[in-house]
């Protein structure tokens, strides 16, 4: 889930949590592009959590990249 709020500097930030457990955070200078990462990465975040054993298995360093980097998938993982 995002959470999308604007800062007193002017820029927008876009928080990405999920089961009540932070995941990832950044700043963005306009709030439609805030709002285009956070449904890329909830997006993704389902994407991980879809996909079985054996398909982890047989992701390569590149799949792994495009879907939100490592840090992702341990933070996934550890929730």
């Amino acid at each position: 889930m995002a959470t999308i709020r604007k800062l007193s500097n002017g820029k927008y930030r876009a928080d990405i949590s999920k089961n009540y457990m932070f995941i990832q955070a950044k700043h963005f200078y306009q709030k439609k592009q805030a709002e285009q990462w956070a449904s890329d990465m909830d997006a993704n975040i389902e994407a991980i959590l879809a996909l079985t054993p054996a398909k982890l298995k047989k992701l390569t360093p590149e799949l792994v990249g495009e879907m939100g980097g490592i840090d992702l998938f341990q933070k996934l993982v550890l929730s």
